[in-house]
């Protein structure tokens, strides 16, 4: 699903906020892949 929401984010040039509740800090390095840096 996440490799979905990453191709239409770059289709349509989508912006998009997201929160994580795990405790723990920084993003797995599997979720990295789809973290776009501004």
């Amino acid at each position: 699903m996440m490799e979905t929401i990453s191709k239409l984010r770059e289709k349509y040039n989508l912006h998009m906020s997201v929160e994580r509740f795990v405790p723990g800090g920084d993003a797995p390095e599997s979720d990295k892949s789809f973290i776009k840096d501004e």
